[in-house]
């Protein structure tokens, strides 16, 4: 199934480029969105495009989406660049305002790489759909390590009308 998810990724950029003779990131990043969220949606998880995201130093960041779950967690955050950029030099600049590296795919429509506990763990070619595909599939699964405090989110971190719905029902 998700190798023809990527086929049809391919089909839909190639679409895209032909029609509006563009191959830049604001152009292709739908596909790419769509992508995304077709394998999120395996992991209950939903990519919001986006997001403000308050850094550890207080910098505000914002990264152009974010994987979060049903009680507002946090599970990820993609980065796109146009495939003119120098995509290492853009990744030095994002975590020098301190975009999170717990898990942060960036994709510059030709590659993408992965980084997960502030480590660089896989990056592949957007050529190549059986290590696309492996570096997608890392992305959503990441689970980061929990510690004891943090097993369980508090009641006051889950809107109120979630936590009633989840009291009462096994949903989410």
């Amino acid at each position: 199934m998700s190798i023809q998810l990527i086929q049809k990724y391919y089909a839909e950029v190639e679409k895209l480029i032909c029609y509006g003779g563009s191959r830049n990131e604001s152009s292709l990043r739908r596909t790419f969105i769509n992508l995304l969220e077709s394998y999120a949606s395996s992991k209950n998880l939903v990519l919001v495009p986006e997001l403000e995201l308050v850094t550890g130093a207080g910098r505000r960041v914002i990264p152009d989406g974010t994987l979060k779950d049903a009680l507002r967690q946090d599970w990820g955050y993609w980065e796109s660049k146009d495939e003119a950029d120098d995509i290492e030099e853009e990744i030095k600049k994002k975590f020098a305002k301190g975009y999170p590296s717990n898990n942060i795919l960036f994709d510059d429509t030709q590659r993408v790489i992965l980084y997960q506990s502030g480590e660089r763990v896989f990056e592949a070619g957007f050529e190549n759909a059986e290590e696309f595909d492996t570096a997608l599939r890392l992305f959503v699964g990441y689970e980061p390590k929990k510690s004891p405090t943090s097993a369980k989110p508090s009641r006051s971190s889950i809107p109120i009308g979630l936590w009633i719905i989840r009291s009462r029902s096994s949903i989410c």
